[in-house]
């Protein structure tokens, strides 16, 4: 099913116009939201509450020029109010780290993904996006852009200053 349809579906306060949005993009989001709060957990209980906020803003979703990116925008929005609200309680950077749970065929030592967590959460949430969304999404940055709504070239540059602070940071740390 197409954006368009789902639209028409959420328009028309169908019941499974929001089925189709976890169809369309919930696999998406959720790998989204678990790479912003590095937290498989955490993403499970944001997409939960994306879902509730998607079911309260039908209308608006409807009308939204594209539903994908506002999904995106939707969800980032919650991840940076769940990471500002374990900013304020976390004791250090390791407690609310952003980044991807390190996936099996990845060989990387516990050291160096400490390493990692505290890099990536040290970014501003842009660039910490465009690294997510690139390296671990696997997303071009024609469609990170889409899906941020800026040009693909504000993208690029994003995606390069964070890996020379990337970089900077882990030759700092050794």
């Amino acid at each position: 099913m197409d954006e368009k349809e789902i639209k028409q579906l959420l328009a028309a306060d169908a019941p499974e116009g929001v089925a189709r949005i976890y169809d369309f993009a919930g696999q998406e989001l959720y790998g989204y939201l678990v790479g912003l709060t590095g937290s498989t957990h955490d993403g499970e209980e944001l997409l939960h509450d994306l879902f509730i906020r998607i079911v309260d803003k039908q209308e608006k979703l409807a009308a939204a020029v594209n539903l994908k990116a506002y999904l995106f925008r939707m969800a980032a929005n919650l991840a940076y109010d769940r990471l500002r609200y374990k900013q304020k309680q976390a004791h250090g950077l390791e407690d609310y780290a952003v980044i991807l749970e390190a996936d099996e065929t990845n060989e990387i030592s516990g050291e160096e993904q400490s390493k990692l967590n505290r890099a990536l959460a040290a970014l501003p949430q842009e660039q910490r996006e465009a690294v997510v969304m690139k390296f671990f999404m696997k997303k071009t940055f024609g469609e990170i852009a889409a899906l941020r709504g800026c040009s693909e070239n504000t993208i690029v540059s994003r995606y390069r200053y964070a890996l020379q602070k990337l970089k900077a940071f882990m030759e700092d740390e050794k």
